[in-house]
């Protein structure tokens, strides 16, 4: 009987190990799943967050867009001219730019120069390009710019020069400052 009790107290003592090892592996499996829910949770709400990011910028930028499309619309002809205007120093520098980068020219001329040809020419060349600008402004828009500048208020394109503003008509500046006496001078062509 030793034996048997002896044998009793070995199963026992299996069982209870088995049981702990059961105990065991079913608490780290609980262990993990409840790691992954909360890695998942952590997920889930980073992503909700980057979503809300994407959301206010997106949101903050249609915004910004609506309030250049009603500035645009309340100010359209001022604010179409004026980027028009502003870009014109930039379309006169890129148009001049490769003539700047000419280490040396020389120039054979037989002419006096008075009828374009020499270093007058050269200079007559980019002037006539860039007298062209409300050309091109017209046939990229189907806008006149005299027309275009004659529907913004404050802005004389007639050439009598009340309005003794400086404004730029179909390629020509013309200015028409007040005289001494303030009436208005007649316009001097640039």
């Amino acid at each position: 009987k030793p034996a048997e009790v002896e044998r009793k107290r070995v199963e026992t003592i299996a069982e209870a190990e088995r049981q702990r090892r059961i105990l065991e592996a079913q608490g780290a499996a609980e262990a993990v799943r409840v790691q992954g829910g909360g890695q998942a949770d952590a997920n889930r709400l980073q992503g909700l967050a980057d979503a809300d990011v994407i959301r206010a910028r997106g949101q903050a930028e249609a915004n910004a867009m609506t309030l250049r499309a009603e500035a645009f619309k309340q100010y359209n002809e001022a604010a179409i001219l004026d980027k028009l205007l502003s870009s014109m120093p930039e379309v006169v520098a890129n148009i001049s730019r490769p003539l700047s980068q000419v280490d040396r020219i020389t120039i054979v001329s037989t002419g006096d120069g008075q009828n374009g040809m020499g270093a007058h020419q050269l200079t007559g060349d980019i002037t006539r390009i860039i007298a062209q600008f409300p050309a091109l402004v017209e046939t990229l828009t189907g806008v006149k710019l005299s027309d275009l500048m004659s529907r913004v208020a404050g802005i004389d394109v007639t050439g009598n020069g009340h309005s003794g503003d400086s404004t730029v008509i179909e390629g020509k500046a013309m200015v028409a400052p007040p005289a001494s006496n303030g009436s208005p001078t007649p316009p001097a062509t640039k």
